[in-house]
């Protein structure tokens, strides 16, 4: 509603001075107070253009990850989900193909599946995802859920790229960091 007023208040002033055929430097005074007025106009747009692409940034975050997660509730003591290709970013699948010390890609350090911070699950229950946008392509998500009656709270990290969003990091209480933890056991010598 105010951006449809300032733009006709706008489209007024340049009429008005246009009509009165007023000397150039009253026309250079208009033109000045019109440039000085369209960005003030833009800027809410601006605003609300932005507000949506996060809210559309992080609807979208939090669908990815709730699709990661529903893998889990379709394949309980089964194999899980293939994350490498849908789940994981670029660095992140890098890391993991890097293997440790003699090349191979064992473990890594990894006694569970980062994802689910488990080795096993059964009757996996999302309970909750709060996504916090943090910057372009860049998400943080707070992700609970419970798995064989045992709560879980932790942190992915999200990338966008190409394909869409991809976890980057996986953060819970005894984890600080997966990918800092398969530097770690990449870097670290052959025994």
């Amino acid at each position: 509603m105010r951006l449809g007023f300032a733009v006709a208040l706008l489209a007024a002033t340049a009429l008005t001075a246009c009509t009165r055929n007023e000397s150039s430097t009253a026309s250079t005074a208009t033109a000045s107070t019109t440039a000085t007025a369209a960005p003030a106009a833009a800027t809410p747009t601006s605003a609300a253009a932005a507000d949506t692409a996060r809210a559309d940034d992080a609807a979208g975050a939090e669908a990815f990850v709730r699709g990661v997660y529903a893998a889990y509730s379709d394949a309980p003591g089964g194999t899980g989900p293939d994350h490498a290709v849908t789940t994981y970013s670029a660095e992140l699948n890098r890391l993991i193909a890097a293997g440790g010390p003699t090349g191979e890609p064992p473990n890594l350090g990894l006694d569970a599946d980062p994802i689910c911070d488990c080795q096993d699950w059964q009757a996996l229950t999302l309970t909750q995802v709060a996504v916090t946008p943090r910057g372009a392509g860049r998400a943080e998500a707070r992700v609970s859920f419970t798995n064989m009656a045992s709560p879980t709270t932790q942190t992915l990290l999200l990338v966008r790229d190409p394909a869409g969003w991809r976890v980057d990091d996986v953060r819970t209480a005894d984890r600080p960091s997966l990918t800092a933890q398969l530097r770690e056991s990449a870097a670290r010598p052959a025994a």
